[in-house]
């Protein structure tokens, strides 16, 4: 907001009294109401930064938008954290704080009552760690860094037993370029941030998060221990300009997805949204070389991951891949257990489930057999002159439907549950044929050994797209619109193909 209050400032000369008295003399003449918020001095970007003395950011703008909308001429004090708690809780040199969580801190406001408002930002504060250490034991976390004044809640118990020990930094950058040269074990701090970061340095894979360990999930919201007026006043802001604020969230790729269960009307205060709030869209998918690559119990790697990964950034949304074995990861999907899939093929009994974006993916499909059993190679003209083969098919997949039916017509399809072990089958002689996407089936034939015996179908079974498909169950279809027009921008862009 331009105008009175950006020329605020507190002083503590007689010539910044003279200055704060002839202010509020000028504020009365314009019918503002001061308000003094204070907010944190370091860089917090994209959600805000302070540490240049001029606050920016999302959340400035955000603040002003309030203040212009509801009379409010806004002075903004950036401290250090330590010094905001005290300016908040026992000098109240500030009116509200932003940004507040009841789970920060809960002995040093366990004394007051303090006012949140609903949740302006989703956050997910937790551990980012070099990939070599995805995977392992949380007891492998021995030297945590954090950022001076913040609470790694998750850790709290561990830290005060000595189990780990803690560095605190000055900035997020400090911090990331220690975890990235194994000065310290891992980075705590909001993983949005993190990767904002890293990205603005040219190290976007230089660290992951990993969501198997420990991590706090909740939001921002406004706080105020003397003025809940201002915070009643701020939540009926929040709920009449939704069209501006989602305007500049878009803006500056703020994320913020309102609980799926959620009623109608204002959003649920800050302190029930710390257990339902989800900036992260967890999908699923297998382990499927080279579409999907899983460490551990989750996908980090793979054209599809990539694809989607970048789909989800344009989106302004966080992705996360659980791997499971391909039925489980369909029937959870479907019980609405986890948001979605990575790209698959639409079919019509997989729509009754999920809602489809546009294609993302093109996938081509082929047969694969033995040289021994197919001297000559593989062809035929239409489906039927391979019927009695024995098949073999993933668990859960599907390649052609007119294909599927005539060869089950003549015999059976043996359905498993991995790629190796349909190409281990087929080496054996158990099977004839296994119908399974090319990419995928080459690349198993390499891991294994396998590319002289067995090897793939020069003519293709299908070329079909692949889509993100959001479960209905979960709620999280809703979101469809916005990853479709985010596909509609990197096709435009030719940038979809993934990074």
């Amino acid at each position: 907001m331009s105008g009175i209050g950006d020329c605020m400032r507190l002083g503590g000369s007689g010539g910044g009294l003279v200055a704060l008295l002839w202010g509020g003399l000028a504020l009365a003449a314009a019918g503002l109401k001061p308000l003094v918020i204070g907010v944190e001095r370091f860089d917090h970007s994209p959600h805000f930064d302070g540490s240049h003395g001029d606050y920016r950011g999302f959340a400035r703008e955000l603040l002003d938008l309030f203040g212009k909308s509801r009379g409010y001429a806004i002075q903004y004090r950036a401290l250090p954290i330590p010094d905001l708690y005290q300016a908040f809780f026992v000098s109240h040199d500030v009116d509200a704080k932003f940004p507040d969580n009841p789970s920060w801190m809960p002995a040093r406001r366990k004394p007051f009552h303090v006012s949140y408002s609903a949740g302006v930002i989703d956050f997910t504060e937790g551990v980012m760690l070099r990939s070599a250490a995805l995977g392992k034991e949380v007891s492998t976390l021995r030297r945590l860094g954090t950022i001076q004044g913040f609470d790694p809640v998750p850790y709290r118990q561990k830290i005060q037993t000595g189990q780990m020990t803690v560095s605190r930094f000055g900035d997020v950058d400090s911090m990331l370029q220690a975890a990235v040269k194994g000065e310290i074990d891992g980075a705590y701090l909001n993983v949005a941030v993190a990767a904002y970061r890293l990205r603005q340095a040219g190290q976007a894979d230089a660290l992951q998060f990993n969501p198997e360990w420990p991590h706090a999930v909740g939001s921002y919201a406004l706080s105020s221990v003397t003025r809940p007026d201002v915070i009643r006043d701020f939540d009926a802001f929040l709920h009449g300009e939704k069209a501006a604020i989602d305007q500049l969230r878009k803006k500056h790729g703020i994320v913020f997805l309102p609980p799926v269960s959620a009623s109608p009307g204002l959003a649920e205060p800050a302190q029930r949204r710390a257990l339902t709030s989800r900036p992260y869209l967890t999908l699923c998918h297998d382990h499927l070389p080279p579409y999907a690559v899983g460490h551990g119990r989750w996908i980090g790697d793979g054209s599809k991951f990539r694809a989607t990964r970048r789909v989800f950034r344009e989106a302004g949304l966080q992705l996360r891949v659980l791997q499971l074995p391909w039925a489980r990861c369909l029937s959870e999907a479907a019980l609405g257990r986890v948001d979605g899939v990575l790209p698959t093929f639409r079919t019509s009994e997989r729509e009754q489930k999920f809602v489809f974006s546009e294609p993302v993916v093109q996938q081509e499909m082929a047969f694969f057999y033995t040289r021994k059993h197919y001297p000559n190679g593989l062809s035929w003209k239409n489906y039927s002159e391979l019927r009695g083969a024995r098949l073999g098919m993933l668990l859960g997949g599907s390649v052609d439907t007119q294909m599927e039916r005539t060869l089950a017509d003549g015999g059976v399809v043996n359905r498993v549950v991995d790629a190796e072990t349909l190409m281990r089958l087929l080496a054996l002689g158990r099977l004839d044929l296994v119908a399974l996407d090319r990419q995928a089936g080459l690349y198993e034939l390499q891991r294994l050994g396998l590319g002289k015996r067995l090897t793939a179908s020069e003519k293709l079974v299908s070329v079909r797209p692949a889509a993100i498909a959001l479960s209905r169950e979960s709620g999280a279809a809703q979101l469809m619109p916005r990853i479709n027009a985010a596909i509609a921008r990197l096709r435009a862009q030719g940038r979809l193909a993934g990074d």
